[in-house]
């Protein structure tokens, strides 16, 4: 079935394809399709939470929407569990992000002049500075201004930090002990009303906010025009070429009727995540792209890369001063090994998660007043958590694999035969981890690295100047020969740092549309 064509079709509902979406709608009323092979998404839905406190932190709707066991394989030195680590659905994988908005350091964009490592990204932090200011607007990010850390700024964040809880000082204390710095964790969080939202109220349930006080990708759809239709359950199996360097459009099945629908379009952006966007990519072969769209020299799906994630739990017998978590977000990181003498060897961002004693639980299982008091001061335990900057390798890749998910599209294969984590670094890492929880008292319990979840994958779409060693043009955010074939995407990362990609994304994206290289429909 064919139906009316479009000005611009996306592929995806996250939080790049809304900011493309306003981007483009802000230069011309354009009929905007989008395509989501996720079902809809229920948020800030009071009975939701209700179930989600009252069950002390119980299933949300998010996990319905996970990759599932089949869905996925991977094999190679780097083990990969993806379930949890995305979604598919209205709003895509910013709907259960931690809100996390930490800037790229100066030195992360040119790994390859500093250590002769993969490629450097086409500009520089001052080049991208400005867009970060305005991608930190528009996702309504609280940190501290004052510019006692680097990287440094032009203005200040839109919001103040909040200020450091209790556990964070108890923290605090054992990083000046042992002379490690530490800052304000830059996050989404609403000082004050914003985009027709409220400002936090520090509920403490940041997983499921009842009131949306922080940036989820469902609040970036609310904010486009009405000239952007959204279509759930409809995923893009295939781009449709009419010569080597024009798209004309895409055919998606849609899983309420069953039927291939083929979809006209001049311009056609790919919003789908780095391990969707290459697949779609590879599928989308022809006679004009035998390899597939933009994959002549083998690129596509290559360089995969997501931030190895560490761990180590501290449990300290006692608890005087009756500390818990308070504010159910992250205040602190320590950013003390993102620096250029680690980033040959891969950098690292660390944070911790706070002892949490949940006296509403407690009271519902009739627990005495005596007893919860005792549980206050009893035993607690301190999770050190930090992601470490990944290496890129060209033989670590992201396919298709044997039939279909739930929701139409390939299944994934992930092939990592060299390792992306330096392990040497590793244990260096998780034994400053062991002296912090030490200094605080704490005695050391498991430790290790979680399996790759793929909540942070990139570079498997890399941006460039030469299409023999990139697949995206950056200055036009599109493949190589197809300059209305966006990619919008960390998939365009030249390289990965220890940094979440989201906020720098969403700089890459808005940089390249206002300062006039994605080309629009003519």
């Amino acid at each position: 079935m064919t139906e009316t064509s479009y000005d611009i079709v996306i592929v995806g509902s996250g939080i790049a394809a809304a900011v493309a979406a306003d981007e483009a709608s802000r230069r011309g009323r354009y009929r905007i399709l989008m395509l989501e092979a996720g079902p809809d998404l229920v948020m800030r839905d009071e009975r939701v939470w209700l179930d989600y406190v009252m069950t002390s932190g119980g299933r949300l709707p998010q996990e319905d929407l996970y990759d599932r066991p089949g869905e996925y394989t991977a094999t190679g030195r780097q083990r990969w569990g993806i379930r949890g680590g995305r979604l598919m659905g209205r709003g895509g994988s910013t709907t259960k992000w931690g809100g996390w908005c930490v800037r790229q350091m100066p030195e992360d964009f040119n790994l390859r002049a500093n250590t002769g490592r993969e490629l450097d990204w086409p500009y520089g932090y001052d080049e991208l500075e400005p867009y970060y200011c305005l991608a930190e607007d528009w996702i309504g990010v609280a940190g501290d201004s004052s510019g006692r850390s680097r990287p440094g700024r032009s203005r200040p964040y839109p919001f103040e930090a909040p200020t450091f809880s209790q556990p964070d000082l108890e923290v605090i204390e054992a990083l000046e002990e042992l002379g490690i710095g530490y800052e304000h964790l830059p996050i989404s969080r609403f000082g004050r009303p914003i985009h027709g939202r409220p400002a936090c109220e520090t509920i403490g349930t940041c997983r499921y906010c009842p009131i949306g006080a922080r940036f989820t990708g469902d609040q970036g759809l609310e904010r486009v025009g009405e000239n952007v239709e959204l279509r759930l359950n409809s995923p893009v199996l295939e781009i449709v070429m009419t010569s080597r360097t024009e798209v004309a459009g895409v055919r998606y099945r849609s899983l309420e009727s069953g039927e291939m629908v083929n979809v006209e379009s001049e311009c056609v952006w790919l919003c789908c995540g780095a391990l969707e966007v290459p697949k779609l990519l590879l599928a989308s072969h022809s006679r004009y792209w035998p390899r597939g769209i933009g994959n002549d020299a083998d690129l596509v799906g290559r360089f995969l890369v997501a931030n190895p994630y560490l761990y180590l739990s501290g449990t300290r017998r006692s608890n005087p001063r009756r500390t818990q978590g308070e504010l159910g977000f992250r205040g602190l990181i320590s950013r003390h090994w993102d620096t250029p003498s680690e980033q040959g060897r891969g950098k690292f961002i660390f944070s911790v998660t706070h002892p949490r004693f949940d006296v509403g639980a407690e009271m519902a299982r009739m627990r005495t007043a005596e007893a919860i008091d005792d549980g206050a001061v009893g035993e607690v335990e301190f999770l050190f958590e930090g992601g470490m900057q990944a290496l890129g390798f060209w033989e670590n890749r992201v396919t298709s694999g044997e039939g279909t998910t739930r929701f139409g599209v390939p299944t994934t294969r992930i092939e990592t035969p060299r390792p992306i984590m330096n392990l040497y670094a590793r244990k260096e890492y998780l034994d400053a981890m062991r002296r912090v929880a030490e200094s605080m008292g704490c005695e050391v319990g498991r430790k290790g690295n979680y399996d790759q979840r793929g909540d942070h994958a990139m570079c498997t779409a890399r941006m460039g100047s030469e299409p023999g060693t990139s697949v995206v043009d950056w200055r036009t955010l599109a493949i190589h020969e197809v300059e209305r074939l966006g990619v919008f995407s960390n998939a365009v990362f030249p390289s990965a740092t220890a940094a979440n990609p989201t906020l720098t994304m969403v700089a890459v994206i808005m940089k390249a549309f206002r300062e006039g290289g994605v080309r629009l429909p003519r």
